[in-house]
């Protein structure tokens, strides 16, 4: 029997590229792929989606250079100790870091930092973005006049995004993948301090603040947290109900299910199920109806329902059948010649 593991969030693939100002996004891609090492640079924004959708460009076209993001916090107001948790095979080479966060830092002493170290990042092979608002922008003229003097250049993004396009966006960053526990660990933290930006907008854009939810729910039972990965699947779904978004609403109920199948609470994995199964007819998921097919045919071996389990896998098997997924159709062949065998022998 195989054990459910969380799907990954859905990446909403709404974009706000239209709104960004591409004469400043030319100019920035310019010097960062042709600059020198070890500059700095300050984008003004208003509107988070945008900041994250030139963010999202950045890392598509500078194919060369690896982005790589972090987002400052009152805990942690100093860059450089950030720069320590970059992948070690990626310190030493030129790449683009992206700070945001900049005004939760600001009142930790950020600004002296970033005077009283210039000389340590002039040294750093990186090139550092600084995504700033307006106040912050200004309180680093006055407070870091000399780190602020030898910036490479300035960009302003801030533009204006019609009312009814608020709550539209992009994901909150690359897609869910890490390579290490070091780099699992910075992402939860992006992702947390995201989600506090987010919730401290005066009209935040829930979508985003679901896949940060969904994502947080995914790391958390990577993790082995369980219980925290349900109650970041729960306000996720919450949020997705609210702003009725069906397939994200489905997604969070079969992960839910998944939570509480890998905990053995088979009733309530089965609620969460039913939910899906009933959503993806309704939307024409064929995808994740057939893998809550199967999720529902290994609680019930679970429970030594043979017949009702191999109901259910003959369900997904045409599913995945008619959508032409053989992956999913091989493990589920192998499962139902397995259960033939045990029903043979019971």
């Amino acid at each position: 029997m195989t054990v459910a593991t969380l799907a990954p969030p859905i990446e909403d693939k709404k974009s706000f590229e239209q709104f960004i100002p591409y004469s400043e996004l030319d100019r920035l891609l310019l010097l960062l792929e042709h600059g020198r090492q070890g500059v700095w640079i300050f984008c003004l924004y208003n509107t988070v989606a945008v900041r994250e959708a030139v963010t999202e460009v950045l890392r598509e076209q500078l194919e060369a250079l690896p982005v790589y993001e972090f987002s400052l916090s009152e805990d942690q107001p100093n860059p450089l100790a950030y720069l320590e948790q970059l992948p070690e095979d990626a310190r030493a080479d030129p790449c683009v870091i992206v700070f945001h966060g900049v005004e939760s830092a600001m009142g930790q002493g950020f600004d002296r930092y970033l005077e009283t170290y210039r000389e340590q990042f002039m040294a750093l092979p990186h090139s550092l973005v600084f995504w700033v608002r307006q106040g912050a922008w200004q309180r680093l003229i006055r407070h870091a006049p000399n780190f602020y003097a030898r910036n490479a250049g300035i960009f302003d993004f801030r533009v204006h995004i019609p009312e009814h396009l608020q709550t539209r966006s992009i994901t909150a960053s690359a897609p869910l993948e890490w390579k290490d526990a070091q780099d699992m660990e910075r992402l939860e933290q992006l992702y947390t301090n995201l989600l506090a930006e987010y919730e401290r907008d005066r009209e935040p854009a829930k979508d985003m603040m679901a896949d940060l939810l969904g994502k947080l729910g995914f790391i958390h039972y990577f993790k082995g947290d369980v219980i925290e990965a349900i109650d970041h699947c729960r306000k996720a779904l919450t949020i997705a109900r609210e702003i009725g978004d069906r397939w994200a609403e489905n997604a969070y109920l079969g992960n839910l299910g998944n939570a509480y199948y890998s905990l053995g609470r088979v009733q309530q994995a089965i609620e969460y199920y039913r939910q899906a199964l009933e959503i993806s007819r309704e939307i024409g998921d064929h995808s994740r109806e057939a893998n809550v097919l199967k999720a529902l045919g290994d609680l019930a071996l679970r429970q030594a329902r043979l017949d009702d389990a191999q109901k259910h896998y003959q369900r997904a098997l045409h599913i995945y059948a008619s959508i032409g997924e053989r992956v999913g159709q091989a493990d589920l062949l192998k499962v139902l010649g397995d259960l033939a065998v045990k029903k043979a022998d019971s």
